[in-house]
């Protein structure tokens, strides 16, 4: 699965974040006779913005397109490069993973810099709200099997604890391999996996189980606040996408693609 949510920033236009903004979750497989997968999945977030809402995935030897009513997100592993359609405004904007990357360092320079400037009052008051938001973006992830196993949607699946730069649990099914070619699909996450923050190591982590990931859930403490996000994938079916949705929509207009910036939340 590739979870890949987009933030708003400014109207009419979104912005990758991280965090809660982008989380990479990739299990490829090396089997050259495996099927295109369509997924629909859920995603509830509970805590000061609770929502569910509903979105169809679609996995092929080279793209990944996540599809709801709001946005469509591209990514194309061979020509490296994210698109992401905003059908509210209908304008979409493209970048390569080098230009992601490129973002993400300067993104991620900015933090280091607001934390450095920090006086000793403030960095006090963050050790009591949960501590220095780098060291958690800078700490590994690792998935450590619970032994607990249940049917998700019709499938056996297996439960892992995320632990390191982040809290929460992935359940992953043997079952079905993603189609994607492991180099292609590494080569997402190694792109991120030094400035990705945890999101990304996240990511890194779960090539290795070489498995669909069937639920994934995060919980993230902001001060007194605490966010919890599952995704849970309510349907499988090996089958090819409709051709439509591999590409933006018709109509829709080419605009800049966002600056990245850090925003509460940001490394989880």
């Amino acid at each position: 699965m590739i979870w890949v949510r987009v933030s708003r920033n400014q109207p009419g236009m979104r912005r990758h974040t991280l965090g809660l903004g982008l989380f990479i979750a990739l299990s490829v497989s090396t089997a050259a006779t495996a099927k295109d997968v369509t997924l629909r999945q859920r995603t509830t977030t509970s805590g000061p913005a609770s929502r569910t809402t509903d979105a169809m995935q679609y996995w092929t030897a080279g793209k990944m397109v996540t599809d709801d009513a709001q946005q469509r997100s591209i990514i194309d592993l061979v020509a490296k490069t994210i698109t992401v359609a905003d059908k509210t405004k209908k304008t979409y904007f493209t970048q390569t993973f080098a230009e992601l990357q490129q973002q993400l360092d300067t993104m991620k320079e900015q933090i280091r810099k607001q934390m450095d400037n920090l006086p000793p009052q403030a960095r006090e008051m963050m050790a009591k709200m949960g501590g220095n938001p780098m060291a958690k973006m800078d700490a590994p992830v690792t998935l450590k099997s619970t032994g607990k196993a249940e049917k998700i949607a019709g499938y056996d699946a297996k439960e892992y604890a995320i632990e390191g730069g982040m809290t929460g649990s992935v359940w992953v099914t043997e079952a079905i391999q993603p189609p994607m070619a492991a180099a292609d699909a590494t080569a997402f996450t190694k792109s991120l996996g030094g400035t990705g923050g945890s999101g990304a190591k996240f990511g890194e982590a779960l090539v290795n189980l070489k498995a669909l990931p069937l639920r994934t859930t995060f919980s993230i403490s902001m001060g007194p606040q605490t966010m919890s996000t599952t995704t849970e994938v309510i349907e499988v079916a090996e089958k090819a996408p409709p051709a439509d949705v591999l590409k933006v929509p018709d109509g829709f207009t080419k605009v800049t693609a966002p600056a990245a910036g850090p925003h509460p939340g940001m490394g989880h």
